[in-house]
């Protein structure tokens, strides 16, 4: 486990990272065991660091690193690991009762998809309870998921016809923006819409992240808007638009939007200095997890086990900038695999490459894997703007950033924000962090008004409720309405009404829009007259529903005009049980 994160591995849901997840989790489930009370498995790295160090240098200089991400794992797994044993322990009491020997593949599937139980692990527990797991039906609920999740995808496909057995399309888009080609397939899609496969194409097809140029395709008089290009196979399906398709083995002068590409290539370049920033700023554990390159936006998700601190983002966008004010050039060849690995190009695993692969080298800094498109020097990028950092899911953070003149009127609508917000506050820019900072001054000393005056109506309120005490019995009641307020507002009412009668069942509704119902007997009742029983007949008065312990119950919704009826059914429900 410590040598995997030294090395640059992070729990996953896959690949290396799932083999992590699966001995952390094992590990975390054994201290538990063991009569572990809190975090533990960060001091078993320590000790192992502390022994291997010497040897394996590695280890000291991730130290930071290690326990971090160790002890995020085991606080994420520690969260939902008891309630993941309980359930566990309810399965395999309802087998035994059933004369089973089998934790159904149900429970085997909830245990891994809601509470991250990884499927050894709950076969170990199986195993010692003398009992086993249904894999068969735990690998048919993961079919039907990834089923699931199939048919959510949106539709990306090129349409019922393959192309994939045309001859392959010859992409010469990487040093022209027009070029002419032959038709050799048309599809009609619906109207004016059509599916055009060309033996060359300077237009890129969408993948490893990168959108489909766009542009069009011209013949004689007549013109097709292409709106995205997609691969079936090596052939280049164009996805167009217009009035009329072109005629097979017609040549057609295919003309990419330049002011597309040139946007996608400065995102995308921009990606490749993104992720070698990330590396230099947080470590050689980030990888690539994802990522999306449009002419207007980058999103890139990477392996990280926290969120960035404020000076790291400013860290990894400096570093940036600074790579592309040295303009410097991004050179691109085509190599064999393990020439290319040798070369020091980032290759990570559980990606697929081919035999033959490009590498794009950017100054020497950066050296990727890649076929997208790029500018040819930094240079032309401009500016680099983080827009935001977030988390995707666990061990996953994504940054959203812009370049370019995106960039330029991001910063400039940032700087009119500015300017309006000075304007209306009439402070100049200079000012408004110490304006705003005496505006949410006087915010706080309002509320704080505002809350002694609202505690001292409740407690008018309360002592208005307190003086309408009534008897059924031996049983003090009070019972109220209240104009408005939620449950929490009733309970905190109800506590200070029974400050002025500590004895009395207290009942109250909030004739709000959705009514709100709360009722409090005290202990010396509650076996007599347990308030969960009793708000439910009440309740049920007025349409509303509700119940809850001995002691205090609520409710909501129902008709607040038929309060007074609910009050009403309280005192009925009182009087049948003394």
């Amino acid at each position: 486990m410590t040598f995997l994160i030294a090395d640059g591995v992070l729990p996953d849901h896959e690949g290396r990272g799932y083999v992590l997840r699966r001995i952390m989790r094992r590990a975390i489930r054994y201290g538990r065991k063991a009569g572990a009370k809190g975090p533990f498995l960060a001091a078993v790295c320590d000790a192992v660091i502390d022994e291997m160090s010497p040897i394996y240098a590695e280890l000291a200089e991730h130290r930071d690193v290690i326990e971090r991400v160790v002890g995020l794992e085991e606080e994420r797994f520690g969260e939902t690991l008891d309630r993941g044993l309980a359930l566990f322990a309810e399965a395999a009491e309802a087998a035994r009762a059933a004369g089973n020997d089998t934790i159904p593949g149900e429970v085997v599937f909830r245990l891994y998809d809601t509470f991250g139980f990884p499927v050894d692990l709950t076969a170990l527990l199986a195993r010692e309870e003398g009992l086993q797991i249904d894999q068969a039906g735990f690998d048919e609920c993961m079919q039907q998921q990834r089923e699931r999740a199939r048919a959510a995808r949106k539709d990306t496909s090129t349409g019922d016809t393959s192309f994939s057995e045309l001859p392959k399309t010859r992409f010469t888009g990487y040093d022209l923006l027009e070029d002419r080609g032959h038709v050799i397939a048309v599809e009609p899609r619906g109207e004016d819409s059509y599916a055009i496969v060309l033996d060359k194409t300077p237009f890129y097809a969408e993948s490893g992240g990168q959108v489909a140029d766009r542009g069009t395709l011209r013949w004689g008089d007549h013109h097709l808007t292409v709106e995205d290009v997609q691969k079936q196979g090596d052939v280049y399906v164009h996805l167009a638009r217009g009035e009329q398709a072109p005629p097979s083995e017609a040549e057609v002068q295919a003309v990419v939007d330049p002011w597309w590409r040139t946007h996608t290539m400065a995102h995308h370049t921009s990606t490749h200095l993104l992720q070698a920033a990330l590396r230099e700023v947080l470590g050689t554990h980030v990888r690539q997890s994802g990522s999306l390159v449009e002419p207007k936006r980058l999103r890139f998700d990477f392996s990280h086990f926290a969120a960035l601190a404020p000076e790291e983002q400013q860290a990894i966008e400096d570093i940036v900038n600074e790579k592309i004010r040295a303009d410097l050039a991004v050179q691109t060849r085509e190599m064999p695999y393990d020439e290319a690995v040798a070369s020091g190009a980032m290759a990570f695993f559980g990606d697929k490459y081919g035999a033959t692969v490009r590498v794009v080298d950017i100054g020497g800094w950066s050296i990727e894997l890649c076929g997208g498109t790029h500018v040819r020097r930094t240079g032309e990028i401009g500016v680099f703007v983080i827009d935001s950092e977030a988390s995707v899911s666990a061990g996953v953070r994504r940054v959203e950033a812009v370049t370019a003149d995106i960039a330029l009127e991001r910063v400039r609508g940032l700087e009119q924000q500015l300017n309006t917000i000075a304007e209306r506050l009439g402070v100049p820019r200079r000012d408004l962090i110490r304006r705003i900072d005496h505006l949410l001054e006087q915010v706080d000393a309002t509320e704080r008004e505002l809350q002694r005056l609202r505690q001292k109506a409740a407690g008018n309120l309360a002592d208005q409720l307190a003086d309408h005490l009534e008897k059924i019995g031996d049983i003090e009641l009070v019972a109220g309405c209240v104009p408005d307020g939620d449950i929490n507002a009733l309970r905190t009412l109800t506590d200070q009404v029974r400050n002025a009668a500590p004895d009395a069942i207290v009942f109250l509704i909030s004739k709000a829009e959705r009514p709100a119902l709360f009722l409090s007997a005290p202990d010396q009742l509650a076996e007599r007259l347990p308030a969960g029983q009793l708000l439910r007949e009440a309740a049920a008065a007025m349409g509303a529903r509700g119940g809850g312990k001995a002691t205090s119950a609520q409710g909501g919704g129902g008709d607040p005009e038929r309060a007074d009826a609910a009050i009403e059914a309280l005192r009925t429900a009182i009087q049948s049980r003394i």
